[in-house]
């Protein structure tokens, strides 16, 4: 009976599958999409097959905003976007920067119309930086042959090549993939291109860069990356923008417990390597430390 139970919900998805992308081709966009929104509420959960009828449908008819509300909840319920539904939004990404360009270089001589079915309120920077985000937040320590972070960096090199310009979620997006990976000489050039570009990191970009050094036992390097983060100023070079979290704190941390981890060979440097967490985290809590975290912060975080 469990194996027949098991048959009829293969159906039941599939019958909802059929009946969501049979919409869609027939252009009634609005309703497949309340159908596929009806799928959970009455028990049965979308796949892979049924988030792709609809994505295909929705870019198919220009509806970029919809698709990628689709694949946010793609990733809320944990299921795996395929390699033909990244390629079509690519696509979509391109043809927007495409027409985003047309419209500045023609000082909006271009059809509003043409804008407005390509992709509604949606700019080509939100598709490269959502599936950069998706992409990133897939890789994991198991993936041995990098294959998330070049698929992240070849989406960048993509979006590049198309003439979109980079905003900061897309070079955390970089930054996050890296820190999966401790690929260090990666990570480096990522903060040397945002500052390049005239952007500030924010704690989020500061903290990939700390894991990644972590991930690589660079305690070194992590050092140098916080003494940056502390050392770059925002608007006019007037104020220092950084205030370093106690999560940023907890991966500079890491990168020295890594580090002495590795020292079991080598007993007086890993004494050392300790000795060091130890005066750091001592510093704050007597406010002899000089790297801007709060006692209260770092207190709280111990108690949660």
């Amino acid at each position: 009976s469990g194996t027949r139970r098991k048959y009829a919900l293969y159906n039941e998805v599939g019958a909802w599958t059929a009946a969501i992308n049979a919409l869609g081709k027939a252009g009634s966009i609005d309703s497949a999409m309340r159908l596929f929104y009806t799928m959970p509420k009455t028990g049965v959960q979308p796949n892979t097959i049924t988030c792709g009828c609809l994505t295909d449908c929705l870019l198919r008819y220009g509806r970029t905003s919809e698709t990628l509300s689709v694949l946010r909840y793609m990733k809320q319920e944990g299921i795996a976007p395929s390699e033909v539904m990244y390629t079509s939004l690519i696509t979509s990404a391109g043809r927007l920067v495409e027409l985003e360009n047309r419209q500045r270089w023609n000082a909006g001589n271009i059809m509003e119309d043409d804008l407005l079915v390509a992709s509604g309120d949606t700019k080509a920077i939100e598709v490269y930086t959502v599936l950069m985000k998706t992409l990133s937040e897939e890789a994991s320590a198991t993936d041995k042959d990098n294959t998330q972070l070049m698929k992240v960096f070849l989406i960048f090199q993509q979006m590049k090549a198309a003439g979109a310009e980079p905003d900061l979620a897309c070079y955390n997006a970089l930054l996050r993939v890296c820190s999966q990976a401790g690929d260090v000489t990666r990570v480096m050039d990522v903060l040397r291109k945002i500052e390049k570009d005239g952007l500030v990191p924010n704690d989020t970009s500061w903290r990939a860069a700390l894991k990644t050094a972590a991930t690589a036992r660079r305690p070194d390097l992590a050092e140098d990356i916080w003494q940056k983060g502390l050392e770059v100023r925002g608007e006019r070079q007037m104020r220092v923008t950084w205030k370093p979290s106690v999560d940023s704190f907890a991966n500079l941390l890491s990168a020295y417990i890594r580090e002495a981890s590795d020292c079991s060979d080598d007993p007086e440097n890993q004494a050392i390597l300790y000795k060091k967490v130890i005066t750091m985290y001592k510093d704050i809590m007597t406010g002899s430390s000089k790297r801007r975290i709060e006692k209260e912060e770092l207190m709280k975080s111990t108690r949660a």
